[in-house]
């Protein structure tokens, strides 16, 4: 199979792509939708900062039209800082920030406007705007929604309310460093290189903490200085920007819905963008909900209970049975996009080291949906090891052997076989039951001092005592449910099988 490589431009890799297509005609439509999206977005970001996009074009079967209007569509208000030169925001309804021509979405909430899908665009309807004022700068740069091409499913809508966000000089600016897989502070000096200067290439994303005169906290996640790399497709930094936008896309494809229930994952409100004139050029943002610190950060500090790391394990246990396989999970870096919100008021030090802190799972650029997880073992402390392979579902095999549940150090009685083999018992003895109603047995059974993984929204008891009585599960908002069903209305349907 053909892949973009590193080394590979885009013209290189459509020249192979159609060469493979000439002689393999019966796939080649298949092939050449999957990368049309992948191409139109190159075309855009292209148009979005001069760049000469005749080029970067050139195969597309589809031409994308952008106004050259996008160009002047940026503004900064001058606070004390006379290098900016300011003027004047024109008219940005290009910039249809919040999709506002899609409808709703099934199921999503009508009555909170914070939430809401805006109403349909009309032609005097501008574009949401923010104030960023980073501290120590003298200015406050406006940055408007940003649509991203071909994308016609909504985010979140910034409150009403919030209209500037502030982001401090001290413990607000950080990256994760590639080799040692923590966060790490940066100045603001530092930060507004990034993008123009090769030092930073492999920095990854810059982000921030930033906080409103209410106390709300966002995260923000930079892309600066766009002109100056747009037109180097193989650049590092160009591949940070594409995985940006994957990560904003997937959010609103497929877990609107699940940000708004508040839980595991942050809500995302949007693409934004702005100019920043010769400060840091061009630059493109992602606007999330403030998490808290990655679980990488608290590994080998008062934090690393066992507790926790159940709590990290239960994170990806709920992720997949909500049809989300993460991706990427090679190493132990996956655990820099678990983050913990230790910073929640209403903790006590007990609950941040007994795992009852809310938990979150980002960065999902390499996320697929649909998927049927057939994991035969909960996250949880084991007796001895067992290949990844073997668990039914290699990412969560993954992340029982990173988080340190398979060596037998943890004080777990339960050896992996004795599960592996209650799992297989129990399926067989209740054939129509869900794989996850089974796994729910099992842990109440094999693992009862482990706290379940839906205790907030479930109940459940068996019929009787027996090893392998039949499960029943009552939804608490919805009242008994059969244990033959698919957890309905709580797990996500129609998803392909783990192989």
């Amino acid at each position: 199979m053909h892949a973009l490589t590193s080394g590979d431009s885009l013209m290189e890799f459509m020249e192979r792509i159609r060469n493979f297509v000439s002689t393999n005609p019966q796939i080649g439509e298949g092939l050449c939708q999957r990368r049309l999206d992948f191409n139109e977005q190159v075309c855009f970001l292209a148009d979005e900062v001069k760049v000469n996009s005749a080029a970067v074009c050139e195969g597309n079967r589809e031409t994308v039209e952008i106004s050259s209007a996008a160009n002047k569509d940026f503004s900064h208000d001058q606070v004390d800082d006379e290098e900016s030169g300011a003027s004047a925001a024109p008219d940005n309804s290009q910039y249809d920030g919040q999709c506002s021509s899609s409808p709703p979405r099934t199921g999503s909430p009508s009555s909170d406007p914070a939430v809401d899908p805006p109403p349909p665009k009309t032609s005097t309807t501008k574009s949401p705007s923010l104030k960023i004022h980073f501290e120590g700068s003298g200015t406050r740069y406006t940055a408007r929604r940003w649509k991203i091409p071909n994308h016609d499913n909504p985010f979140e809508l910034m409150p009403p309310d919030i209209t500037t966000l502030h982001i401090r000089k001290a413990h607000s600016l950080f990256h994760n460093n590639p080799h040692e897989d923590v966060r790490q502070e940066v100045t603001l000096d530092d930060a507004k290189l990034w993008g123009s200067d090769s030092r930073y290439d492999d920095a990854g994303v810059v982000f921030a903490r930033a906080i409103t005169s209410s106390r709300s906290r966002f995260c923000l996640r930079f892309v600066f200085n766009v002109d100056k790399f747009a037109a180097r497709k193989r650049s590092p930094n160009y591949r940070v920007l594409a995985r940006l936008i994957k990560d904003a896309k997937f959010h609103s494809d497929s877990m609107f819905e699940l940000a708004q229930a508040g839980k595991l994952v942050p809500r995302h409100y949007g693409m934004w963008i702005m100019d920043t004139g010769a400060w840091a050029g061009k630059v493109i943002f992602s606007v999330t909900q403030w998490c808290g610190t990655p679980w990488t950060n608290l590994v080998h500090t008062a934090m690393d209970t066992e507790e926790n790391r159940i709590l990290v394990g239960r994170a990806f246990e709920d992720l997949h049975d909500c049809g989300i396989d993460f991706g990427g999970v090679s190493g132990r870096d996956v655990f820099r996009q678990v983050v913990i919100d230790l910073e929640d008021p209403n903790l006590t030090r007990e609950d941040r080291l007994k795992g009852r802190a809310p938990c979150y799972i980002t960065g999902y650029s390499e996320a697929t949906g649909n998927h049927n997880c057939m994991r035969k073992l909960p996250i949880l402390p084991l007796a001895s090891f067992l290949p990844p392979s073997h668990v039914g579902c290699y990412e969560i095999g993954q992340v029982l052997l990173l988080i340190g549940f398979m060596n037998g150090k943890e004080g777990g009685g339960v050896s992996p076989s004795t599960a592996m083999q209650w799992h297989k018992t129990y399926s067989e003895l209740h054939p129509d039951m869900h794989n996850g109603n089974v796994l729910m047995a099992q842990r109440a059974k094999l693992f009862p001092k482990a706290l379940g993984l839906y205790d907030d929204e479930l109940e459940m008891w068996f019929e009787d005592d027996g090893e392998y009585a039949k499960i029943h599960i009552v939804q608490r908002a919805l009242g008994w449910q059969s244990p033959e069903s698919d957890l309905a209305g709580f797990v996500s349907e129609d998803r392909d099988s783990d192989s």
